[in-house]
């Protein structure tokens, strides 16, 4: 699989010429995934649609969740639609995407936007992601998307994150069968930026929505649990102690168990091992026998009050709230991470 472009920008300049020469004659599978709503999936669909309408090929809009944006409605209404099938339930009439109808149109290209679906009851498969799946194998290029919060890997951790069940899921191994999977990386700060903006739910739910699943902490997991999925998807999978690591800062005063309780999971989540750095205050035999009833390692001890966390070659640091930080709000644990995709930041873990 082609590893995926990460910059936005570039992947919007390439010329019809280079899609053409990406979509050439051979049916290919290409999903588009981000942390959360408002990243610019659906405009990213539409936009790559046109370019490719453009440059000569049949395109058509099989489905597409434009959530009444007119901008968005603006940029699709140049492609021609698939006609939905429609289902009664209990007296009331649903519609989703046709399978069937969109292989007897045979386009070039379809749009199937919210890949993560269950379909309606006499549908020719139960999900969406296996209609593409379907499209692939018929001949006919599907242009896809999801948030990674429905991927069975992540939905786990996720429902944790949001604070509410991830229901509609989509395999992993879908992912891996995709021809490529472009990974939209939206900072937090745009992504709540764009939220205030009314860009992504209605006025009368922005509020909410940045108490809840937009919570920056929770935005921030998001992104680096999907960065970390495309990584999997593109390196060959190695130990945890081999590709990166959450470094566990114990300093004095501190309960190592509590402290590796509350930030283990997230390192879990992440795919790090995890190390120990005590201080030079601390009980080494005790903690030589903690680190290895939880299989992690354990550093050489430091004087961690004057430690510089800035010179830490890791992935993740779980700090405690002492002198090492400026006391700040409620929490008493923080959590740097940083990769090298994305920027140092720290995220809020409530203890």
């Amino acid at each position: 699989m082609d590893r995926p472009p990460l910059d936005l920008e570039e992947a919007r300049r390439r010329s019809a010429g280079e899609l053409l020469r990406e979509f050439g004659g051979t049916a290919r599978l290409v999903v588009y995934v981000a942390a959360a709503p408002g990243a610019g999936k659906t405009r990213r669909l539409i936009s790559d649609a046109r370019r490719l309408q453009a440059s000569g090929k049949r395109v058509e809009i099989g489905w597409l969740e434009t959530k009444d944006r007119p901008d968005l409605e603006s940029l699709a209404a140049e492609l021609p639609r698939i006609p939905p099938r429609s289902a009664d339930l209990g007296g009331q009439v649903f519609s989703d995407f046709d399978l069937d109808a969109a292989i007897a149109s045979k386009p070039d290209v379809l749009i199937l936007d919210e890949l993560a679906h269950d379909n309606l009851p006499g549908s020719r498969n139960e999900k969406r992601w296996q209609d593409a799946l379907s499209l692939r194998e018929a001949g006919i290029t599907v242009l896809g998307a999801f948030n990674i919060q429905h991927l069975d890997s992540v939905a786990p951790t996720a429902e944790a994150l949001i604070g509410y069940p991830v229901r509609e899921i989509v395999p992993k191994s879908f992912l891996k069968a995709a021809d490529e999977v472009i990974a939209l990386d939206a900072s937090p700060e745009l992504l709540r930026s764009r939220l205030e903006r009314g860009k992504i739910v209605r006025p009368d739910d922005v509020e909410r929505a940045l108490a809840g699943p937009f919570k920056e902490r929770t935005l921030t997991m998001l992104r680096e649990l999907l960065l970390r999925t495309i990584d999997g998807l593109t390196i060959p999978t190695l130990a945890p102690a081999s590709a990166s690591s959450a470094v566990l800062i114990l300093t004095p005063g501190v309960d190592a168990a509590r402290l590796f309780q509350r930030c283990s999971p997230i390192a879990a989540a992440l795919d790090l091992a995890v190390e120990i750095l005590p201080s030079g205050r601390s009980d080494v035999p005790e903690l030589e026998r903690f680190a290895h009833e939880r299989d992690v390692e354990l550093l050489e001890p430091l004087d961690a009050q004057h430690l510089d966390v800035g010179k830490l070659r890791a992935s993740l640091l779980c700090v405690p709230r002492t002198s090492l930080r400026a006391a700040s709000s409620t929490p008493r644990w923080s959590v740097t991470s940083s990769s090298p995709t994305t920027p140092r930041r720290t995220l809020r873990v409530h203890c």
